[in-house]
Protein backbone atom coordinates (compact mmCIF):
# COMPACT_ATOMS: atom_id res chain seq x y z
CA UNK A 1 0.00 0.00 0.00
CA UNK A 2 2.60 2.55 -1.13
CA UNK A 3 0.58 5.74 -0.66
CA UNK A 4 -0.47 4.73 2.84
CA UNK A 5 3.15 3.94 3.72
CA UNK A 6 4.19 7.33 2.33
CA UNK A 7 1.69 8.99 4.62
CA UNK A 8 2.91 7.02 7.64
CA UNK A 9 6.45 8.26 6.96
CA UNK A 10 5.23 11.86 6.57
CA UNK A 11 3.24 11.68 9.80
CA UNK A 12 6.11 10.12 11.74
CA UNK A 13 8.41 12.93 10.58
CA UNK A 14 5.98 15.84 11.01
CA UNK A 15 4.08 14.71 14.11
CA UNK A 16 6.77 12.87 16.06
CA UNK A 17 10.04 14.42 14.86
CA UNK A 18 11.59 11.26 13.45
CA UNK A 19 13.81 11.25 10.37
CA UNK A 20 13.11 9.27 7.21
CA UNK A 21 16.16 7.13 7.98
CA UNK A 22 14.90 6.33 11.49
CA UNK A 23 11.49 5.31 10.12
CA UNK A 24 12.92 3.12 7.34
CA UNK A 25 15.98 1.66 9.09
CA UNK A 26 15.53 2.16 12.83
CA UNK A 27 13.95 -1.20 13.63
CA UNK A 28 10.76 0.55 14.73
CA UNK A 29 7.36 -1.07 15.10
CA UNK A 30 4.70 1.31 13.77
CA UNK A 31 1.09 0.46 14.58
CA UNK A 32 -1.40 2.06 12.20
CA UNK A 33 -5.12 2.67 11.66
CA UNK A 34 -5.07 0.86 8.30
CA UNK A 35 -8.07 -1.36 7.52
CA UNK A 36 -6.83 -3.85 4.88
CA UNK A 37 -10.36 -4.71 3.71
CA UNK A 38 -11.15 -1.08 2.87
CA UNK A 39 -7.67 -0.39 1.49
CA UNK A 40 -7.80 -3.45 -0.79
CA UNK A 41 -11.23 -2.43 -2.08
CA UNK A 42 -9.97 1.08 -2.93
CA UNK A 43 -6.83 -0.33 -4.56
CA UNK A 44 -9.06 -2.50 -6.79
CA UNK A 45 -11.18 0.49 -7.82
CA UNK A 46 -8.08 2.50 -8.71
CA UNK A 47 -6.76 -0.33 -10.90
CA UNK A 48 -10.00 -0.38 -12.91
CA UNK A 49 -9.61 2.14 -15.72
CA UNK A 50 -13.34 1.99 -16.48
CA UNK A 51 -14.06 3.69 -13.15
CA UNK A 52 -12.41 6.93 -14.31
CA UNK A 53 -12.89 9.35 -17.21
CA UNK A 54 -10.49 8.90 -20.10
CA UNK A 55 -7.54 11.30 -20.12
CA UNK A 56 -5.09 12.26 -22.85
CA UNK A 57 -3.07 9.51 -24.51
CA UNK A 58 -0.03 10.43 -22.42
CA UNK A 59 -1.81 11.50 -19.23
CA UNK A 60 -4.18 9.80 -16.77
CA UNK A 61 -7.07 11.66 -15.18
CA UNK A 62 -5.79 11.87 -11.61
CA UNK A 63 -7.59 11.25 -8.34
CA UNK A 64 -7.06 10.72 -4.63
CA UNK A 65 -9.17 8.97 -2.00
CA UNK A 66 -9.21 8.84 1.78
CA UNK A 67 -11.38 7.00 4.32
CA UNK A 68 -11.58 8.05 7.98
CA UNK A 69 -13.13 6.27 10.95
CA UNK A 70 -15.29 9.11 12.36
CA UNK A 71 -15.18 7.90 15.96
CA UNK A 72 -11.37 7.69 16.17
CA UNK A 73 -10.10 9.89 13.35
CA UNK A 74 -8.09 6.89 12.15
CA UNK A 75 -7.27 6.88 8.44
CA UNK A 76 -8.46 3.43 7.39
CA UNK A 77 -7.53 3.70 3.70
CA UNK A 78 -5.70 6.13 1.46
CA UNK A 79 -4.67 6.36 -2.18
CA UNK A 80 -2.79 9.38 -3.46
CA UNK A 81 -2.96 8.91 -7.20
CA UNK A 82 -3.32 6.70 -10.25
CA UNK A 83 -0.63 5.11 -12.38
CA UNK A 84 3.00 4.67 -11.39
CA UNK A 85 3.78 5.50 -7.77
CA UNK A 86 6.72 7.70 -6.80
CA UNK A 87 8.17 7.15 -3.33
CA UNK A 88 7.07 10.06 -1.12
CA UNK A 89 5.81 11.84 -4.22
CA UNK A 90 2.78 14.11 -4.52
CA UNK A 91 -0.16 12.70 -2.57
CA UNK A 92 -3.51 13.84 -3.98
CA UNK A 93 -5.45 12.61 -0.94
CA UNK A 94 -3.53 14.76 1.54
CA UNK A 95 -1.65 17.46 -0.40
CA UNK A 96 -3.89 18.36 -3.34
CA UNK A 97 -5.94 21.55 -2.91
CA UNK A 98 -9.05 22.09 -5.02
CA UNK A 99 -12.25 24.11 -4.75
CA UNK A 100 -14.70 22.12 -2.56
CA UNK A 101 -17.73 23.54 -4.40
CA UNK A 102 -21.12 22.33 -3.10
CA UNK A 103 -19.60 20.08 -0.42
CA UNK A 104 -19.05 23.31 1.54
CA UNK A 105 -22.79 24.12 1.77
CA UNK A 106 -23.49 21.96 4.87
CA UNK A 107 -20.37 23.29 6.61
CA UNK A 108 -20.64 27.02 5.83
CA UNK A 109 -24.41 27.52 5.70
CA UNK A 110 -26.63 24.72 6.96
CA UNK A 111 -24.76 23.67 10.12
CA UNK A 112 -24.42 27.22 11.50
CA UNK A 113 -28.08 27.87 10.59
CA UNK A 114 -29.21 24.86 12.62
CA UNK A 115 -27.03 26.10 15.47
CA UNK A 116 -28.76 29.48 15.24
CA UNK A 117 -32.18 27.85 15.67
CA UNK A 118 -33.28 27.22 12.09
CA UNK A 119 -35.11 23.96 11.36
CA UNK A 120 -34.56 21.69 8.36
CA UNK A 121 -38.07 22.40 7.05
CA UNK A 122 -37.81 26.19 7.34
CA UNK A 123 -38.43 27.96 4.02
CA UNK A 124 -35.47 29.51 2.21
CA UNK A 125 -35.54 31.84 -0.78
CA UNK A 126 -34.70 30.47 -4.22
CA UNK A 127 -35.32 33.45 -6.46
CA UNK A 128 -32.97 35.96 -8.13
CA UNK A 129 -30.79 37.78 -5.60
CA UNK A 130 -28.18 40.51 -5.95
CA UNK A 131 -26.00 41.16 -2.90
CA UNK A 132 -23.58 44.00 -3.67
CA UNK A 133 -23.21 42.71 -7.22
CA UNK A 134 -22.97 39.03 -6.25
CA UNK A 135 -25.64 37.11 -8.16
CA UNK A 136 -25.39 33.33 -7.67
CA UNK A 137 -27.26 31.04 -10.04
CA UNK A 138 -28.51 27.48 -9.70
CA UNK A 139 -26.90 24.75 -11.77
CA UNK A 140 -30.10 24.28 -13.83
CA UNK A 141 -30.43 28.08 -14.35
CA UNK A 142 -33.93 27.88 -12.86
CA UNK A 143 -35.57 29.34 -9.74
CA UNK A 144 -37.89 27.40 -7.46
CA UNK A 145 -39.43 30.14 -5.33
CA UNK A 146 -39.43 29.02 -1.71
CA UNK A 147 -37.81 25.71 -0.79
CA UNK A 148 -37.16 24.03 2.54
CA UNK A 149 -33.59 23.74 3.81
CA UNK A 150 -33.94 19.98 3.29
CA UNK A 151 -34.95 20.41 -0.38
CA UNK A 152 -32.18 22.94 -0.97
CA UNK A 153 -29.58 20.51 0.37
CA UNK A 154 -30.92 17.40 -1.41
CA UNK A 155 -31.08 19.21 -4.77
CA UNK A 156 -27.87 21.18 -4.14
CA UNK A 157 -29.43 24.52 -5.05
CA UNK A 158 -26.95 27.42 -4.96
CA UNK A 159 -29.13 30.42 -4.15
CA UNK A 160 -30.70 29.25 -0.83
CA UNK A 161 -27.41 28.71 1.08
CA UNK A 162 -26.06 32.09 -0.07
CA UNK A 163 -29.33 33.80 0.87
CA UNK A 164 -29.30 31.99 4.23
CA UNK A 165 -25.68 32.83 5.02
CA UNK A 166 -26.35 36.49 4.21
CA UNK A 167 -29.50 36.55 6.35
CA UNK A 168 -27.99 34.98 9.45
CA UNK A 169 -24.61 36.68 9.12
CA UNK A 170 -21.39 35.76 7.33
CA UNK A 171 -19.46 35.59 10.63
CA UNK A 172 -21.42 32.47 11.67
CA UNK A 173 -20.45 30.68 8.47
CA UNK A 174 -16.79 31.61 8.83
CA UNK A 175 -16.79 30.47 12.45
CA UNK A 176 -18.41 27.13 11.57
CA UNK A 177 -16.01 26.36 8.73
CA UNK A 178 -13.02 27.07 10.96
CA UNK A 179 -14.44 24.84 13.70
CA UNK A 180 -14.60 22.10 11.07
CA UNK A 181 -10.80 22.41 10.96
CA UNK A 182 -10.64 24.29 7.66
CA UNK A 183 -8.28 27.27 7.61
CA UNK A 184 -9.63 30.30 5.79
CA UNK A 185 -7.80 33.31 4.41
CA UNK A 186 -9.08 36.88 4.61
CA UNK A 187 -10.11 36.74 0.94
CA UNK A 188 -12.35 33.74 1.73
CA UNK A 189 -14.51 35.90 4.01
CA UNK A 190 -17.34 36.46 1.55
CA UNK A 191 -20.72 34.95 0.67
CA UNK A 192 -19.13 32.79 -2.05
CA UNK A 193 -17.87 30.64 0.82
CA UNK A 194 -21.36 29.06 0.96
CA UNK A 195 -20.69 27.57 -2.50
CA UNK A 196 -17.12 26.51 -1.76
CA UNK A 197 -15.43 29.49 -3.35
CA UNK A 198 -11.97 29.60 -1.75
CA UNK A 199 -8.76 31.34 -2.74
CA UNK A 200 -6.66 28.21 -2.23
CA UNK A 201 -9.01 25.27 -1.94
CA UNK A 202 -8.86 22.27 0.37
CA UNK A 203 -7.53 18.71 0.39
CA UNK A 204 -9.68 15.55 0.40
CA UNK A 205 -8.14 14.79 3.82
CA UNK A 206 -9.38 18.07 5.32
CA UNK A 207 -12.83 17.67 3.82
CA UNK A 208 -13.17 14.04 4.97
CA UNK A 209 -12.05 15.07 8.46
CA UNK A 210 -14.64 17.87 8.52
CA UNK A 211 -17.45 15.56 7.39
CA UNK A 212 -16.53 12.91 9.98
CA UNK A 213 -18.09 15.31 12.50
CA UNK A 214 -21.61 14.39 11.37
CA UNK A 215 -21.59 10.62 12.07
CA UNK A 216 -19.65 11.26 15.29
CA UNK A 217 -22.43 13.26 17.00
CA UNK A 218 -20.90 16.65 16.26
CA UNK A 219 -17.40 15.88 17.56
CA UNK A 220 -14.52 16.11 15.10
CA UNK A 221 -11.47 13.93 15.80
CA UNK A 222 -8.22 14.85 14.06
CA UNK A 223 -7.27 12.47 11.25
CA UNK A 224 -4.17 10.34 11.78
CA UNK A 225 -2.63 7.12 10.47
CA UNK A 226 -0.32 6.15 13.36
CA UNK A 227 -1.59 4.65 16.63
CA UNK A 228 1.79 4.23 18.30
CA UNK A 229 5.48 3.69 17.56
CA UNK A 230 7.75 1.34 19.49
CA UNK A 231 11.53 1.20 19.26
CA UNK A 232 13.49 -2.00 18.61
CA UNK A 233 13.29 -2.86 22.34
CA UNK A 234 9.49 -2.54 22.46
CA UNK A 235 9.51 0.80 24.29
CA UNK A 236 6.70 3.15 23.21
CA UNK A 237 8.38 6.28 21.84
CA UNK A 238 5.27 7.90 20.33
CA UNK A 239 1.54 7.51 20.82
CA UNK A 240 -1.55 9.17 19.36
Amino acid sequence: YPYYVDHIIEEAIEQYGLTENEVLSGGLHIYTELNPAIQNAVEQVYKDYEMFPEGQSDQLIQSGAIFINPSTGGITALIGGRGEHTFRGFNRATQLKRQPASTMKPLAAYTPALEQGYEIYDKLQDSPINIDGYQPMNYDKRFHGEVTMYEALVNSYNIPPVWLLNKMGLKYGINAVERFGIKLKEEDHNLGLALGGMSEGISPLSMAQAYSTFPNDGVMVEAHSIQKIEDADGEVIAKW
